[in-house]
């Protein structure tokens, strides 16, 4: 995903996804790992900072 196709919104509905599976016992560090294949490296690491931000403030 190029990082003009990604918007604030679309980072933000992802992380409330991951979200709602690392609460459900799945790996985030596997699906950072899938992300990243899919997705690329610059969304990727701005989902995991807002899914680390959710995280701690859970």
């Amino acid at each position: 995903m190029s990082p003009k196709r990604f918007s604030s919104m679309n980072i933000m509905k992802y992380s409330e996804l991951v979200c709602s599976a690392v609460r459900c016992g799945v790996s985030l560090d596997d699906i950072i790992s899938e992300t990243r294949k899919y997705h690329g490296r610059a969304f990727t690491n701005r989902v995991e900072k807002v899914v680390k931000t959710m995280i701690n403030f859970s």
